[in-house]
């Protein structure tokens, strides 16, 4: 694990909270059709909505957050981003690309 500043980080962040988000639309656009305006269903549909939205708007965020913050703001951050469980999340966090073992990908029986 390589160190890395406050603005690599929040980059980063940023950039993964954007990947939410960007996958909050995608599960939207799969799920709408099966709602079809039922109630419980559309409510559940609204809240992921705006849990989409709230991502997009924090990777913005936090981006605009990252561009501020210099490379001598902060200190060695790897071992919050080695406490991480997600083994593919904390490896791009950390810059690196996700091996085999840390795909995060369920294993199903």
């Amino acid at each position: 694990m390589v160190a890395f500043d406050m603005a690599t980080a929040l980059g980063r962040l940023s950039e993964e909270l954007a990947r939410l988000s960007q996958r909050g639309l995608a599960l939207q656009d799969a799920t709408s059709s099966l709602a079809g305006g039922a109630g419980a269903a559309a409510a559940g549909l609204q809240d992921l909505d705006r849990m989409t939205q709230e991502l997009g708007a924090l990777a913005g965020f936090v981006g605009a957050l990252s561009l501020r913050a210099g490379p001598d703001a902060g200190e060695d951050l790897a071992p919050l981003v080695a406490a991480i469980p997600l083994g593919d999340l904390a490896a791009r966090l950390d810059g690196r690309e996700a091996g085999p073992d840390e795909s995060g990908e369920l294993e199903l029986l």
